[in-house]
């Protein structure tokens, strides 16, 4: 007996997504299911942890083709870009580094190893949905969800063939487009999207931007018991930037400098039901990674040319099994036991050539990891649920790590306020540099611990009724500690360990949020997030990055969004406010090793709007005009100090369903 799938229509707060649906009708009282936050189709009204939900519905009428633009307004996040489009684009949540954030694809890592990963070309071509869990989810998910998990959905293919084509073009000479075909039934379906970016960019130098982006997913259910899924998602994407360290207002700049990047995931997944009470699930993963960075040399601006090549493939297998055991006493347990292994590689080719004198080296490593962990979900009488588990990693680098989380729910009857409170532990693998690497100044250590955290939350979500309005609101206190964060510190021999886990951070804060739907098709979504950081121990190294006593760079104290959308007959409208406060960055150009400067808060304002012209003639489903204005206030802000920001930029299009 397959699962039932049920539709997510109405979703809390923490996802502040809603169906445009309802704006012309009144909700339904379907529960909305998500998947990441226990592996498990859960009913999100259960779930005791922080849980965001962005549907491509929203991300449709908010005409935003990268990834990163929809999770700004995510309560907990802040999105840090180098720069114009395509710059090095960083997630930091509730505090934590860049590299603490699990990044899954159709349940695929995707980030690489050591738990970097750059947002800067991942679109959303081929978008069903992004599931976003808060807080540690180690006990799940094992490295690199030590803040966080986002998990991006591609859409099945379903009904009769039926093709899509958008296109639009505006200000920098920027282009944006993409087509696919998808169909299916409930035997099989298939999707697939293409789509490319073109820009100019915002500089007068040297300041390209393209990427290509294939996405597909294929489904078969050859038994009602046996559902098989395949995703393959490719995208080529090359960066030029005139920029060094200091940023782009600062001279000289490069003109030739560029970045490429190429990535490939594959992940097929089978998930069987021999019982009703019995279900498993194996999820396979590939993920390929070809990133050059090269810098050849020009007068007045290099000392000499640079090329590097960096390739980095994980191969990784995740089964688990889930027992639906029978309810005793009103309360209904379910059992998940699991195993996960993984093997990585790194090769990395350098080549720097100075005065005609050239210099290269050469890095070829590799590691694996396994695991096991388990999960009891009791959920008594669907007011009660208690989440507990854990995680044994065994990595052949640090060894043997344990990661435990717990966490529960209780919704108040008739008011229907759900009450939670959760506690996890969370871990992030080094990099292959900090195991392996070596410099002049001392040497990796293969046996490096891993950065750790501690964190708890509490909150309530309550949802409010008006007539024929919706109303939800959330808000959530958290507390982390992160511990053996690591530092490098030079030695006088360059066959000395340089690495050590030695560094400590903590953070606190609240994340509050709102959701209107009303029937005259008027939605509203707002988020406010309070974020407060402290450096505990900086070690020896710390200098201007980490300084005891104060504040982490680049997290504001205070951010939040609020978004309003319109969907009438022939009408979708969307305006979306951004608001991000000040907050601690390094200025290079005034100190090599950095100068503490404070950057200024600002807020950025984008409006999208679509009118659908034909609908059902002429062999056209439908066909609508597509506007979208960024930044339309013109605000001149920075993200990173130094580096300059698109002022006020609009694209007109068109979007066709066949």
């Amino acid at each position: 007996m397959r699962l039932r799938r049920i539709p997510a229509v109405l979703l809390p707060l923490g996802p502040l997504s809603f169906c445009p649906s309802l704006a012309a009708e009144e909700p339904t009282e379907l529960e909305p299911i998500i998947v990441t936050a226990t592996r498990l189709e859960t009913p999100i009204d259960r779930l005791p942890v922080s849980v965001s939900v962005v549907e491509g519905e929203e991300v449709e009428r908010q005409q935003v083709k990268d990834i990163f633009e929809v999770l700004r307004d995510v309560p907990g996040f802040t999105i840090v870009q180098n720069g114009s489009r395509g710059g090095t684009t960083s997630l930091l949540v509730r505090g934590g580094q860049s590299d603490f954030n699990q990044v899954l694809i159709d349940g695929v890592k995707v980030n690489q190893a050591g738990g970097d990963f750059d947002f800067s070309d991942l679109t959303t071509d081929g978008l069903a949905r992004i599931e976003i869990v808060r807080g540690p989810q180690s006990a799940l998910y094992g490295s690199d969800a030590v803040t966080s998990v986002v998990q991006v959905f591609t859409r099945r293919g379903e009904g009769p063939l039926s093709a899509r084509l958008g296109f639009a073009g505006g200000e920098f000479e920027t282009y944006e487009g993409g087509g696919g075909i998808s169909g299916g039934t409930e035997r099989y379906g298939y999707s697939i999207d293409v789509g490319r970016i073109d820009t100019d960019g915002i500089l007068d130098i040297n300041n390209r931007y393209g990427n290509t982006t294939v996405a597909s997913r294929f489904d078969l259910s050859p038994l009602e018991t046996l559902d098989l899924t395949t995703t393959v998602r490719y995208n080529d994407s090359r960066f030029e930037f005139p920029s060094e360290i200091a940023g782009d207002r600062f001279p000289p700049l490069d003109p030739n400098q560029f970045t490429e990047r190429e990535r490939l995931v594959v992940g097929p997944r089978a998930v069987w039901n021999p019982s009703p009470w019995w279900r498993h699930a194996l999820q396979l993963g590939y993920y390929h990674e070809d990133f050059a960075f090269e810098d050849p040399a020009d007068a007045g601006v290099d000392f000499g040319s640079f090329r590097n090549d960096t390739t980095q493939e994980r191969l990784s297998a995740d089964y688990n099994s889930s027992f639906l055991l029978p309810s005793f006493a009103g309360i209904t347990p379910t059992v998940t036991l699991g195993g996960y292994g993984e093997a990585e590689s790194f090769e990395q080719d350098t080549l720097f050539e100075f005065q005609g004198f050239p210099s290269s080296s050469r890095a070829d490593e590799t590691r694996d990891a396994g695991a096991f962990y388990s999960q009891m979900i009791l959920d008594w009488q669907e007011r009660v649920t208690l989440i507990a588990g854990f995680r044994l990693d065994e990595a052949s680098t640090y060894g043997s790590k344990v990661n435990p989380r717990a966490g529960l729910s209780y919704r108040l009857p008739g008011t229907e306020t759900k009450l939670r409170v959760s506690y996890g532990t969370g871990i992030k693998n080094p990099t292959f540099f900090e195991n392996f690497g070596r410099t002049i100044f001392g040497r990796g250590d293969k046996g490096l611990g891993p950065e750790r955290s501690e964190s708890w939350e509490v909150g309530f979500d309550q949802p409010l009724a008006f007539g024929d309005y919706r109303a939800e609101v959330s808000a959530t206190y958290f507390s982390s500690d992160f511990e053996d964060l690591i530092s490098f510190i030079p030695q006088p021999d360059p066959d000395e360990i340089a690495f050590f886990n030695i560094q400590e951070a903590e953070s606190q804060g609240v994340e509050l949020g709102l959701r209107v739907v009303t029937p005259i098709g008027l939605g509203f979504r707002g988020s406010y997030t309070f974020l407060d950081t402290e450096v505990l121990e900086a070690g020896p190294s710390g200098g201007t990055l980490f300084v005891e006593g104060e504040p982490l760079l680049r997290r504001p104290e205070h951010s939040g969004a609020f978004t309003v959308d319109y969907t009438a007959e022939r009408w979708t409208a969307s305006f979306n406010l951004t608001i991000k406060g000040s907050s601690i960055d390094l200025d290079f150009n005034a100190d090599p090793g950095g100068r503490r400067v404070r950057l200024d808060g600002y807020a950025k304002a984008d409006i999208a709007v679509a009118y659908r012209l034909i609908e059902d003639r002429f062999g056209m489903e439908s066909l609508s005009i597509t506007a979208k204005g960024q930044n339309v206030f013109d605000e001149d802000y920075e993200e990173t100090f130094g580096f300059s920001t698109a002022g006020a930029s609009f694209l007109i299009g068109f979007r066709a369903e066949l």
